[in-house]
C-alpha cells in the first residue's frame, strides 16, 4: 500500500542520484521482479499440482475434487525448471537489501546504505543481474502465457507492476533505475535519512530533506525542502519531532482506498482510522501549529475500484453511516472528515489544501 514519498521526490526532481543510492534501489528493484515472478511460479505449481490431483476420490466424502481445469503442457514444467534459480537470487537480495536497509521483524524491506558493504553489495547486485539476464526470456514467457494469465485471473491475483518492456529493460547488466521504477517499487524506507539536493526547477539552492522511516504503521512524516515535511512511514511517532524546528509547511500522504484494510502489525486497527488518528496527532502538533498543510488523498482510483465490486464503506467506517455507497460520497465524506479534524484539534485556526489523487501519482512542484 505504502509507497516511498520521500525517495521519491528526490528521485524526481534532483539532478542526479549517487553511485550508492543507485545500487541501493537496483538491488530493491531486482527483488521486486523476482519476488513477483515467484508468487505467479507458486500459483502455477499450485494448480499444477491439483491437476494431478483432480481425479483422485476424497475417501471420506467419495467425490472427486473440483478444481479449475488448465491445458498444461511441457512448458509449463519447463519454465518452472528454468526459473527455479530465481529463488536463491530472491534470499540473497534479501540478504543484501537487509544489509542496505535494517530489516523489520514483517520481513519487509527498505532503502537505506551503508556505505562500508558498498563492495559487497555490489558484488551481490551483478550476481542477481546475470541470473536475471540468462531468465529474461523465460520470464516474458511467463508473463505471455495464456493459461497462467487465466490462473492469475482466476485467483484474483494482481500482476507485476512490471511489463514486458520493463523486464527487456531491467533484466540487464548496464540498467539503471528510472524515476518509475523507483515509484513502482514501493518499499518503504528504514531508519531516518538525509538527502541534499537541487531541484531542476529551482538550481540556485540546496534543499535539505528528512526522511523519516517506519516499521510500525502505513502513515508518517518525513520532511523535504527547506523544513517541508511530505508524508512516509515511521516506527517511533515521536521520532520526528526534532527535525520540526523550522517547517514551513506540511505535506500528508493518506491512501482512501485502505478502508476496508488492517495494519500488518495489528490487525485490530482499520488502516484508514490509523491515518485518521495520525492527522490528529500533526494538526495538534504546538510545534506545526503555524505550519500549512497539504493533504494527498491517494488511492482514489483503487478506491472506485473496489466500491463498484460492491465493498460497503459503511461496513468498514461505521461512521459513514447510511450515506449513498459510491465513490463521489465517499471521498467527500473522508474529506469532511479530515477537515473536521483538522479543525478541532489544530491549535489555530488555518487552511488545509486537500486533493484527491490516484494510486501511483506524482505531484509537480511548481
Amino acid at each position: 500500500m505504502t509507497k516511498i514519498w520521500a525517495s521519491v521526490l528526490v528521485g524526481l526532481y534532483a539532478q542526479e542520484r549517487g553511485t550508492e543510492e543507485l545500487l541501493s534501489w537496483r538491488a530493491i528493484i531486482y527483488l521486486k521482479l523476482i519476488r513477483d515472478v515467484i508468487n505467479v511460479l507458486d500459483l502455477l505449481d499450485g494448480a499444477m499440482a491439483q491437476a494431478v490431483r483432480m481425479d483422485a476420490p476424497d475417501l471420506d466424502e467419495g467425490h472427486h475434487f473440483q478444481v479449475e481445469v488448465y491445458k498444461f503442457i511441457e512448458k509449463h514444467r519447463l519454465l518452472k525448471l528454468h526459473l527455479a534459480p530465481l529463488r536463491g537470487v530472491r534470499d540473497m537480495l534479501e540478504e543484501c537489501v537487509a544489509v542496505s536497509g535494517p530489516l523489520t521483524q514483517e520481513r519487509e524491506f527498505g532503502v537505506g546504505f551503508s556505505g562500508g558493504h558498498t563492495r559487497l553489495v555490489q558484488q551481490w547486485v551483478d550476481d542477481a543481474a546475470e541470473v536475471l539476464v540468462g531468465c529474461k526470456e523465460y520470464i516474458q514467457s511467463l508473463w505471455r502465457d495464456d493459461v497462467v494469465n487465466e490462473i492469475l485471473a482466476c485467483k484474483k491475483f494482481k500482476t507485476s507492476t512490471f511489463d514486458h518492456a520493463d523486464i527487456d529493460r531491467i533484466a540487464s547488466l548496464d540498467y539503471k533505475p528510472s524515476n518509475t521504477d523507483i515509484i513502482e517499487a514501493g518499499y518503504r524506507t528504514m531508519a531516518v535519512q538525509e538527502h541534499s539536493f537541487i531541484l531542476k526547477i529551482d538550481c540556485e539552492r540546496e534543499w535539505i530533506f528528512y526522511d523519516i522511516a517506519s516499521v510500525k504503521s502505513p502513515v508518517g512524516v518525513p520532511l523535504v525542502g527547506n523544513g517541508i515535511p511530505t508524508k512516509s512511514t515511521f516506527s517511533q511517532r515521536l521520532s520526528w519531532a526534532p527535525f520540526f524546528d523550522d517547517v514551513d509547511g506540511v505535506i500528508f500522504w493518506s491512501s482512501i482506498s485502505c478502508f476496508d484494510e488492517q495494519l500488518s502489525e495489528d490487525c485490530r486497527v482499520n488502516c484508514l482510522e490509523d491515518s485518521f488518528c495520525f492527522w490528529r496527532t500533526i494538526c495538534s502538533s504546538s510545534i506545526l501549529a503555524k505550519s500549512d498543510i497539504v493533504l494527498l488523498l491517494t488511492g482514489c482510483d483503487a478506491l472506485h475500484d473496489k466500491i463498484q465490486r460492491g465493498v460497503s464503506v459503511k461496513h468498514y467506517v461505521p461512521g459513514f453511516g447510511d450515506r449513498t455507497n459510491d465513490t463521489d460520497t465517499a471521498m467527500r465524506y473522508f474529506r469532511q472528515r479530515f477537515r473536521e479534524i483538522s479543525r478541532t484539534s489544530s491549535p489555530v485556526g488555518r487552511p488545509v489544501y486537500v486533493h484527491p489523487l490516484p494510486e501511483n501519482a506524482s505531484i509537480p512542484f511548481t
